[in-house]
């Protein structure tokens, strides 16, 4: 009983570390990813491409707030797509 106990925490412990490094992967990403953003709004872009990234570095900093860290990933993925819809 004591080993399925023991193997069940070392389980959870290894399950948790992971978790936390993709959360350490996603918020470095997003802080990244902001700064993009602020950096490609000061080029000459389409004012439709204008458009997104400022809809996106708005909708990145809120999640930052809120360290929502998937979601602002999922915002910066929108940001470099519309980036690339210019080329």
């Amino acid at each position: 009983m004591r080993h399925k106990l023991l193997a069940a925490c070392l389980a959870a412990g290894l399950i948790s570390g992971v978790a936390t490094a993709a959360l350490a992967d996603e918020m470095k990403d997003c802080l990244a990813g902001q700064k993009l953003i602020k950096a490609e709004l000061k080029k000459k872009r389409p004012p439709a491409v204008q458009d997104k990234l400022r809809q996106a570095l708005s909708s990145v900093e809120v999640e930052i707030k809120e360290n929502d860290w998937d979601e602002c990933v999922g915002y910066v993925a929108q940001a470099k797509q519309a980036m690339q819809s210019q080329k």
